[in-house]
């Protein structure tokens, strides 16, 4: 998002603006004015909702190596819904996540409001829809339960990466090529608006706090 001072005419020619300066992969498909005064795009964002696509079979076509992580193990979808059910809920995903390099400590507690499986064909896609996300959460979280779907790691192993917060203990990263981000829900109405500004005070607030926390370790370290 921009602030400026200058009326905005017309968001078609704001929108055909942007994409002319824009890479040829990347699309600016609509414009509008902010809410509210204060905007944030990322820390108002009430959820968000990542798409991992994957494809199934022996052989992947090949148009979609750039976009479908291509599992050729046998999948157990039962196996994968129970796994993901198991996601669902208020959770400590520090397990779930990689460490930033050089980044404070941050609290690692999210709410994952809908692990959706749904398969056609060879093609399989899972969604999954928090109210924040952690370095890697996503890609993680679907790494792990296609690990259990592929009967290479037992169901038990969510609840006990939940309890001890060990990054060994879960599934691979899936790789970055099958995510796509698909949706964000921001807030409506006076109301919904105080509780996202208040939960963005929040974080800026742990944020501060974490930075504070850090500089006073590299200091005893110096």
């Amino acid at each position: 998002d921009f602030s400026t001072d200058r009326p905005i005419a017309s968001f078609h020619r704001l929108i055909l603006g942007i994409n002319a300066l824009l890479p040829h992969d990347i699309r600016c498909l609509e414009a509008f004015d902010a809410p509210y005064a204060g905007f944030h795009p990322t820390l108002d964002a009430l959820s968000k909702t990542y798409r991992y696509s994957i494809s199934l079979g022996t052989v992947q076509a090949p148009q979609l190596r750039r976009t479908h992580w291509h599992i050729h193990y046998p999948v157990n979808v039962d196996l994968l819904r129970e796994a993901a059910a198991q996601i669902i809920g208020t959770h400590d995903f520090g397990g779930f996540c990689n460490q930033r390099t050089h980044t404070p400590p941050e609290d690692t507690s999210r709410t994952v409001f809908s692990v959706d499986v749904n398969r056609t064909g060879n093609a399989l896609t899972i969604d999954v829809q928090a109210d924040r996300f952690l370095y890697k959460m996503a890609r993680t979280i679907v790494g792990t339960i296609m690990w259990v779907a592929c009967e290479k790691l037992l169901p038990s192993s969510i609840p006990t990466t939940f309890h001890c917060r060990c990054r060994t203990r879960a599934g691979i990263t899936a790789p970055a090529h099958g995510l796509s981000l698909i949706a964000v829900l921001y807030p409506a109405g006076p109301k919904a608006c105080e509780r996202s500004l208040r939960m963005r005070d929040g974080a800026l607030a742990a944020k501060r706090e974490g930075e504070q926390v850090l500089h006073r370790s590299a200091g005893d370290h110096a």
